[in-house]
């Protein structure tokens, strides 16, 4: 997946998968500061990427084809803790 992106929906923020990145089962991108691992990626920024009211998500291909798209109309982030 090298080379392909994850981006809003006004394409003002846009995640480029790096160099080397094959994807093996599932992968969270997180938008905040971390260290990648082989199912976690870390875009690095220190402010909100996705609107709390209504955004879309896309996956592009390195070629800019559309691969993949998802929406929201509300953005929160749970973690199931039982």
């Amino acid at each position: 997946m090298s080379g392909w992106t994850l981006e809003d929906m006004e394409r003002k923020h846009i995640y480029i998968f790096p160099a080397g990145f094959v994807l093996n089962g599932k992968v969270r991108v997180y938008s905040g500061k971390g260290q990648d691992t082989e199912t976690k990626l870390f875009w690095g920024k220190s402010t909100t990427v996705w609107n709390d009211d209504y955004d879309v998500c896309t996956l592009r291909h390195k070629d800019g084809d559309v691969m993949s798209q998802a929406e929201s109309k509300q953005v929160h982030n749970f973690e199931i803790l039982k």
